[in-house]
């Protein structure tokens, strides 16, 4: 499991993905990225997560995402992400 906290951003993209690559490493068939509820991702960071999630996939690795916003959710929809991983929005917001 990656935790994602912060923000994700260019400067942020080495960082997560060095963490992304450890996750597929480990062999596990699913990588889950976890949001905590005040992470913010720019467009730098939609494209990074897009790629990863992508290169996940070529893998044959499934790619969970958790807690993000109803907002970010729909983002991951609008730009392909959430067809390539699966997205579960926050309960609550």
């Amino acid at each position: 499991m990656v935790r994602i906290r912060g923000t994700v951003n260019s400067p942020a993209e080495p960082v997560l993905r060095h963490v992304f690559e450890e996750a597929l490493l480990t062999g596990a068939p699913t990588v889950v990225l976890d949001f905590e509820p005040s992470v913010s991702v720019n467009g730098a960071g939609i494209a990074v997560l897009a790629e990863l999630v992508r290169h996940a996939r070529t893998l044959g690795r499934a790619v969970r995402i958790t807690g993000v916003s109803a907002n970010l959710s729909t983002v991951f929809d609008v730009v392909g992400i959430a067809h390539n991983a699966t997205v579960e929005a926050t309960a609550a917001e």
